[in-house]
């Protein structure tokens, strides 16, 4: 299977945003999420049409969101929206926060603030700050 890499911001204790975030949801959800994230990210990869992107990631609009992103997908009548930029360099995607929508909010509220915080320590680079992911193609899920 052919794979991609995309980065998350890992915390101090050495695990990546997605990852925590995963690990905070019960078994049920956790296992119906990961496949669903695990095609997206796969849709978002560097080099996929824009058309495509714009399908299942959007930009963050509100106060303290420049250059955010979500991705959009709903898993068990919950949506679910990742947070992330495209950067720091050209053709990367770094992960920052894992994040539901309800009413058109995202949850927790204080999100876009937690991402802007953690998108400058992913800017500011090192190998403290980044992991490295890999994920392996497989069949498209329908969304």
């Amino acid at each position: 299977m052919a794979e991609w890499i995309f980065w998350e911001v890992v915390f101090s204790r050495g695990v990546g945003v997605t990852h925590a975030w995963l690990d905070s949801m019960q078994p049920g959800p956790r296992n119906a999420v990961k496949p669903v994230l695990d095609d997206l990210l796969i849709q978002l990869r560097p080099k996929m049409a824009d058309q495509l992107r714009r399908q299942v990631a959007a930009p963050i609009s509100g106060p303290n969101s420049a250059g955010l992103f979500k991705l959009r997908f709903k898993v068990n009548r919950v949506m679910y929206r990742p947070i992330f930029f495209y950067g720091p360099a050209t053709s990367e995607i770094t992960f920052l926060a894992g994040a539901t929508e309800r009413d058109g909010e995202l949850r927790p509220p204080n999100i876009r603030l937690i991402a802007q915080e953690r998108k400058r320590l992913a800017e500011r680079g090192g190998p403290v700050n980044r992991c490295v992911n890999r994920v392996k193609r497989r069949p498209p899920l329908p969304l």
